[in-house]
């Protein structure tokens, strides 16, 4: 990163169109749990095992729909995975990513699912030591926590550019 990045001061604009990283605390990421239904906005992967399909909210989630009646479907339920993007049901586990991490979560009981094991870094889905464009952005600040994401905003006299 450091590499990739500039901090000069010199001819920085005033304002500028740039890139700012989206934090969460290390506590918000590894949040993993069963919640009402929610409604499907990002719709990604899908599961089906027995009566039951699991289909990837991106980045939030995997719903759970009951299908034993494939003509009406039911919403029954929502994990929340933060940063899930893959999907594999094997038995009553549910594996999974936290964004790069890999997760082992028991769904015996999907009104209450367990996390068994997480394998950090597992893979690299999410590049997220960088904004996803070049030009001007925050600076990253390990502080406030880790970077979720990043959003494009009207940056004031921003210090790093790649």
């Amino acid at each position: 990163m450091i590499a990739l990045s500039a901090c000069n001061r010199d001819n920085v604009p005033k304002e500028v169109e740039g890139w700012a990283p989206v934090y969460q605390t290390s506590g918000q990421v590894t949040d993993i749990k069963s919640t009402y239904p929610q409604p499907v906005l990002n719709a990604g992967k899908i599961y089906a095992k027995e009566h039951m399909l699991y289909q990837v909210e991106a980045l939030t989630g995997i719903h759970v729909f009951n299908i034993s009646n494939p003509a009406q479907p039911i919403n029954q339920s929502f994990i929340k995975i933060p940063g899930a993007q893959e999907i594999s049901i094997k038995d009553n586990l549910l594996y999974s990513n936290n964004y790069n991490d890999l997760v082992i979560i028991d769904i015996s009981d999907l009104g209450n699912v367990k996390l068994l094991k997480r394998m950090e870094n597992a893979f690299k889905l999410e590049n997220l030591d960088q904004p996803p464009m070049s030009g001007y952005f925050e600076c990253i600040d390990p502080q406030k926590g880790k970077i979720v994401g990043w959003e494009k905003k009207l940056l004031h006299y921003p210090k790093c550019k790649f």
